[in-house]
């Protein structure tokens, strides 16, 4: 099991804008990858907040070592990315391999990737989860497998693409 816990709290400043936080433990780095790419949209932007970061509009999702961060304000100020970054830094790292993310990930190629696409997953649910297109009872799922999907820009078209890899 992935997934350890879950906390939520809700701010707000003296001139009425608000901060809502959600921040979800998992047992490695691999669980908190695997649920920043479900959450992730094609259209949010790079953020350099945590391990990998992102926003939309008001929105910020971001990682770091074992726990992600799902943010939304109301307004969005200059000192909202560096709140972020500072709570960041702060958030405790996994030790020993849980804080590695999974090899499988240096095997998606770059070029024609359609920017963040990219979904991991683990499990038959999470394979359902990210819209793969093998269904989760043709994989072995007692071996223990991890799979990446990711969505591609070919010269034929677009293309998703789809690795397994059974440890």
């Amino acid at each position: 099991d992935l997934f350890a816990d879950v906390e939520s709290a809700n701010y707000k400043s003296d001139d009425g804008r608000t901060l809502k936080i959600r921040a979800a433990r998992f047992t490695d780095a691999s669980g908190a990858f695997g649920a920043y790419t479900f959450y992730l949209q094609p259209g949010m932007a790079r953020e350099e907040i945590g391990d990998q970061g992102a926003s939309d509009e008001r929105r910020v999702l971001f990682y770091r070592g074992h726990i992600l961060v799902d943010a939304v304000f109301s307004q969005v100020s200059v000192m909202s990315a560096a709140s972020l970054r500072e709570l960041a830094g702060a958030l405790p790292r996994p030790s020993g391999n849980a804080g590695n993310l999974p090899p499988i990930l240096a095997f998606m190629p770059h070029h024609g990737y359609q920017v963040n696409t990219e979904k991991y997953a683990e499990g038959p649910l999470g394979l359902s989860a990210i819209a793969s297109p093998l269904p989760a009872s043709l994989v072995d799922f007692g071996a223990n497998p991890e799979a990446v999907l990711g969505h591609y820009s070919t010269p034929s078209g677009e293309a998703t693409l789809l690795l397994i890899e059974y440890p």
